[in-house]
């Protein structure tokens, strides 16, 4: 495993997952029966005037990514030595650690009454916070370990279990998955033990059941293997029905324009002062007409909506590169390393079920920026108190 690089090997699952297991649920009628596939199938049937082209897309998608991710091999080694950056301070870090977990513990005062209730108070403004902390701190737990070797001991490692429990609480899934792909990254790619294949197979099927009894529970269905399968397919079949619509209700474009992508970036304004930035945000219903009932939107629909056939394949190209050079650069600088992780535990499910908005918060704020910044400023601190401590002596 250690030949194969974590985004390669996630992509390729998300790939699969996202985007070819539903082809074969509606060429093949599975599932008619369980709930909703019925009008599933119906917007199946609709869009199949355009199936042919959709393959077409997004296999150019396909190679388009992994020639990016292996374009970094034809550029000059000696030209891309990334020196390691200034080490950042670890002990002051845990001030840090212990003000998120009063943040964590605060929520768990305040919604203490809607905690466990599932999609019945499902309070998007507290999930955005809460996850921003929990990202932060997947960030801050690795870059303590990468530093320290300390682990257990790690407060940013309870404020993960803490906040993903909370996050559990309030009816989300996807936040408190991306901890674990993190750790099982970890544990598969970097760890001086690394896990053995039969490890991988049986911690993975844990995860993923743990997270299909979450959906049952949440959505109040009973529990059993056939539902849990239901719902492993439902997944990938569901977030699919944005891409029916799409398919059976738009022309295919070979040139877009990313006003869509461009605009998402503004998800990013903290939004207890802009309360109103989602309004800021062009949606791709301006343009094109669609539906995702169950609120997740395919890949596909964001990138064909934004770039086009031809742009969408360059951006997919850039995607893998990026994801290489953030991998190369990783390498010998701890935090890159740790953001490295966390962007690469995106990939197999939120970056395909995700719209644009969410997805380039999460690559670019809650994992890079805002942990950057924190480090930036306890550095700077670090350094006004030496200065001020030299002066005093002097």
């Amino acid at each position: 495993m250690s030949q194969i690089k974590p985004h390669n090997l996630f992509f390729l699952f998300g790939f699969i997952y996202y985007l070819v297991v539903p082809l074969f649920i509606g060429y093949l009628g599975l599932m008619v029966d369980m709930p909703a596939m019925d009008r599933w199938h119906t917007e199946f049937i609709n869009a199949k005037k355009n199936l042919d082209s959709y393959i077409v897309i997004i296999a150019s998608y396909f190679i388009a990514f992994y020639l990016g991710s292996n374009f970094i091999k034809l550029l000059p080694a000696k030209r891309m030595n990334f020196k390691t950056v200034t080490k950042f301070p670890i002990k002051n870090l845990n001030i840090v650690g212990y003000l998120f977990f009063f943040v964590a513990l605060s929520v768990a005062v305040s919604y203490k009454d809607i905690l466990f209730t599932g999609y019945k108070t499902y309070e998007l403004s507290i999930l955005g916070a809460l996850a921003t902390l929990n990202n932060v701190s997947l960030i801050f737990y690795f870059y303590i370990l990468f530093n320290t070797g300390i682990s257990s001991k790690n407060i940013f490692l309870w404020n993960i279990i803490f906040s993903s429990i909370l996050l559990i609480g309030l009816g989300s899934r996807m936040y408190v998955l991306i901890p674990l792909i993190a750790l099982f990254t970890y544990k598969l790619f970097f760890s001086k033990k690394k896990w053995k294949f039969n490890k991988v197979i049986f911690y993975g099927f844990l995860i993923l059941v743990f997270i299909l009894i979450i959906g049952a529970w949440r959505i109040g269905s009973n529990i059993s293997v056939d539902f849990l399968i239901y719902l492993f397919l439902a997944e990938p079949t569901f977030t699919w029905w944005s891409t029916a619509t799409f398919l059976g209700n738009n022309e295919l474009s070979m040139i877009g324009i990313p006003a869509n992508y461009f605009s998402s970036f503004l998800n990013s304004l903290p939004s207890f002062i802009f309360k109103n930035k989602s309004n800021l945000i062009i949606g791709l219903g301006e343009y094109y007409y669609y539906n995702a009932p169950l609120g997740a939107d395919s890949i596909f629909v964001s990138i064909q909506g934004n770039f086009g056939w031809y742009f969408g394949t360059l951006f997919m190209f850039c995607v893998g590169f990026y994801y290489s050079l953030i991998e190369f650069a990783s390498r010998k600088n701890s935090f890159l390393m740790a953001y490295y992780i966390g962007v690469v535990s995106i990939l197999p499910f939120q970056f395909f079920r995700d719209n644009f908005a969410i997805i380039n918060k999460q690559i670019f704020w809650n994992i890079l920026i805002v942990p950057f910044v924190i480090l930036t400023v306890l550095l700077f601190l670090l350094k006004v108190s030496k200065f001020n401590t030299k002066k005093e002596t002097t």
